[in-house]
């Protein structure tokens, strides 16, 4: 019995020496990889220089008061601080047909960039100014026809009636303007440019 039992210690003390001897071996062959860290590209700020753009798009209009003048056969009058509106056409269809775009109040614009953060620019602006009906406005001058020199009652004249007068401009109130536009990126980013814009220019 002593004989058997010593052999068994003997070969258990084999075995775990040899498990011992396997692991180091295996852990010694185990080479580290270094991590490799991926910087990312900062997205390009867009290049803009030669290249051209347009855009259109509508309007709503307001304005101060005006002071309009009327000369003809027979009349030579102003009317002070009118009141006016614009005229913006019910929305519909005729805001996306090509045929009727002039019926609108219309914007529109095209532009060449002379630099990547500056364009010349020339545009366009359609308005309508309607003269308000239910007013009552400062007159001077003279009117020669007995019937309307009559409607002018202490330097003043009630046009809500529209005997008197009715007045608009809606076919060809245009605004055309051409000017320089710098640009400034305030945002960047892989897929989105967030961009202010600001400029002068002269318009007739």
């Amino acid at each position: 019995m002593k004989n058997l039992l010593v052999a068994g210690i003997l070969m258990s003390g084999i075995a775990f020496g040899q498990v011992k001897k396997d692991t180091l071996e295996r852990e010694y062959k185990l080479e580290a990889t270094p991590y490799k860290v991926e910087k990312k590209e900062k997205p390009l700020p867009l290049s803009k220089k030669g290249q051209m753009f347009a855009f259109f798009g509508w309007n709503r209009g307001a304005f101060s008061n005006s002071d309009i003048h009327f000369s003809g056969n027979g009349y030579d009058f102003q009317l002070n601080n009118v009141a006016a509106r614009d005229k913006p056409t019910k929305f519909g269809i005729v805001y996306f047909d090509p045929s009727w775009f002039t019926v609108t109040q219309y914007n529109f614009r095209i532009g060449y960039f002379i630099k990547d953060n500056l364009a010349l620019v020339l545009g366009i602006d359609h308005m309508k100014y309607v003269m308000k009906q239910n007013q009552t406005v400062d007159f001077s001058g003279y009117i020669s026809d007995p019937k309307y020199a009559a409607m002018v009652q202490n330097g003043q004249v009630n046009l809500a009636d529209e005997q008197f007068l009715t007045f608009e401009h809606t076919d060809g109130l245009n605004y055309e303007n051409l000017g320089l536009e710098k640009y400034k990126n305030l945002v960047h980013k892989k897929n989105i440019d967030l961009v202010w814009s600001y400029g002068a220019g002269l318009g007739v």
